[in-house]
C-alpha cells in the first residue's frame, strides 16, 4: 500500500465514500472540493487517490486540508509512480472498507473539471442501486468544450464497446460511478487486468456477470479548463488492447 494521510472524524457515521482519482491536477482539485464541501452532507468522506508523484505530496495534502471543512473525514492515497486511474480507484475502495465500517456506496469521479460537482453530488446521493453512471449520452445530457474529433471518437467508442461486451450502457468509458458495497466487493475481489481508463469497461462487464446492469442518470460534461489532459497515445492505445483482451475473454 501506497503513502496514506488521514483525517478520521466518527468514521462509523459515514455512509457513502467518494473516491476521486488525481494526477498533478494542482490547479483543479482544490476547486472541485471547496464546492463539494458545501454540497456533500458530513456522512460523505472523501479520499484522494493521488499518483503525482513523492515530491508533489505536500501540495495535495495542503490543498485538501485547505479545502474540506475540519468535521469531513478524508484520506489522501499516494503513490510515487503513475501506477493507472484503475490502480488509483481500487486503492481507494481498499481503504474505504478498512476505514468506514458502515460505509454502504462508493463512488469514483475525476478531478479534472469534467466532472460538475452538482452531477457528483447528485450521484452520489441518488436513489438506492447497485450500480449507477453518469452518461454524457441520455437525452438531457450535454458535451461542453470538446471539439468535433473528439466527440466522435467517444460515441463510436460507446457504441463499439457496449455492442462487443454486451454491457447495457449508453457511456461505458465515463468514470463518474457510484457502487453498492456489494457492487464494489465484487470488483475488489477480481483479479485486475487494465490500469487505465479501459478499466472502467473491466468493472461494468464483471458486474454485468453478476447480473447487475447499470442505472443511468444525464450529466453536463465540460471539457478541462486548467491543465492538460494525462491521456496521451500510449494510455489510447492501451485502452484499444484491453477492449480486445476482454471481448476475447468474454467469448472464450
Amino acid at each position: 500500500m501506497s503513502k496514506v494521510v488521514k483525517c478520521l472524524k466518527n468514521p462509523e457515521t459515514v455512509n457513502s465514500v467518494l473516491v476521486i482519482a488525481a494526477f498533478r491536477e494542482f490547479e483543479n482539485l482544490g476547486i472541485l472540493l471547496v464546492e463539494l464541501d458545501q454540497l456533500l452532507p458530513a456522512d460523505v468522506g472523501i479520499i484522494i487517490a493521488d499518483d503525482s508523484g513523492e515530491d508533489k505530496e505536500l501540495i495535495i495534502e495542503t490543498i485538501v486540508r485547505e479545502s474540506l471543512d475540519k468535521m469531513r473525514s478524508w484520506l489522501i492515497t499516494f503513490s510515487n509512480v503513475k501506477s493507472g486511474r484503475g490502480s488509483a480507484v481500487l486503492r481507494g475502495f481498499e481503504l474505504t472498507v478498512k476505514n468506514f465500517p458502515g460505509v454502504r456506496y462508493l463512488s469514483e469521479c475525476d478531478a479534472d473539471g469534467s466532472h460538475r460537482p452538482i452531477d457528483i453530488c447528485g450521484l452520489v446521493l441518488s436513489p438506492d442501486s447497485d450500480f449507477a453512471i453518469g452518461s454524457r449520452y441520455l437525452p438531457m445530457s450535454k458535451i461542453v468544450g470538446w471539439p468535433i474529433s473528439r466527440r466522435i471518437a467517444s460515441r463510436v467508442l460507446n457504441f463499439v464497446i457496449p455492442k462487443a461486451l454486451n454491457i447495457r450502457t449508453t457511456d461505458v468509458t465515463n468514470g463518474l460511478r457510484r457502487y453498492s458495497l456489494r457492487s464494489a466487493q465484487i470488483i475488489m475481489s477480481n483479479n485486475q487486468t487494465n490500469n487505465g481508463f479501459i478499466f472502467l469497461s473491466e468493472q461494468a462487464i464483471l458486474l454485468s456477470k453478476n447480473g447487475i446492469d447499470p442505472v443511468e442518470f444525464p450529466i453536463t460534461f465540460i471539457d478541462r479548463i486548467h491543465g492538460t489532459s494525462s491521456v496521451g497515445l500510449a494510455e489510447i492505445l492501451d485502452s484499444i488492447r484491453g477492449v480486445y483482451l476482454l471481448y476475447r475473454a468474454k467469448r472464450n
